[in-house]
């Protein structure tokens, strides 16, 4: 078995033509427990209208040490699947997470971070934003998670700070959107049309 093509992402079936093909792509290193916090979301997220969504996380770690927490949530996640990529470095991970959603026929892939986990809405909110057909590239806010119980002071507040800054950040955002102005779009909370990318 080629260890860095382990469980690619099936091709797009005959009778899923119909249906929008999404990939929601994740670039993991060595972060089990994040990515385990990260998959239990999955596995709760409402899977959008007429749309067939595929997971799909690209292990940029050699030693395959993503690999067990994703095969343990794959009973509870039929369609996560999972790929190694050997060559170290963020941009070439995220490369192979686009050219498999493309081998896979997918008309939109999108990424989330591993140290993240959406809300249950997070994929209906970004696919339907891209199907008012207004953009290639769709993105939404990161919000900062409550300090844990029994952080000391210093953690409580440089968590209350970053709350604050992305608070900041995605009024921003917004005001630019209601006044129809462009704005950097990351890929820790992002949609891609992969017509655009072709194109």
């Amino acid at each position: 078995m080629n260890p860095t093509r382990s469980h690619p992402l099936p091709p797009r079936g005959s009778s899923d033509v119909s249906r929008d093909s999404v990939v929601v792509a994740v670039i993991t290193f060595r972060r089990p427990e994040m990515l385990d916090h990260l998959l239990e979301g999955f596995s709760q997220l409402s899977v959008p209208h007429n749309c067939v969504v595929s997971f799909l996380i690209v292990d940029n770690d050699q030693a395959e040490s993503a690999r067990e927490t994703v095969e343990r949530w794959q009973p509870r996640i039929p369609s996560l699947h999972y790929v190694v990529e050997p060559r170290s470095g963020i941009p070439v991970a995220r490369n192979r997470g686009l050219d498999e959603a493309r081998a896979a026929g997918a008309e939109v892939l999108c990424f989330i971070d591993d140290d993240e986990y959406p809300d249950s809405h997070w994929l209906e909110e970004l696919v339907a934003t891209w199907r008012t057909g207004e953009a290639d590239l769709v993105g939404g806010p990161v919000r900062v998670a409550a300090a844990q119980q029994g952080a000391s002071g210093w953690q409580q507040l440089i968590n209350t700070s970053l709350a604050s800054r992305a608070r900041r950040k995605e009024k921003a955002a917004a005001e630019d959107a209601a006044r129809n102005r462009c704005r950097t779009i990351v890929t820790n909370n992002f949609l891609c049309s992969l017509n655009f990318v072709t194109e």
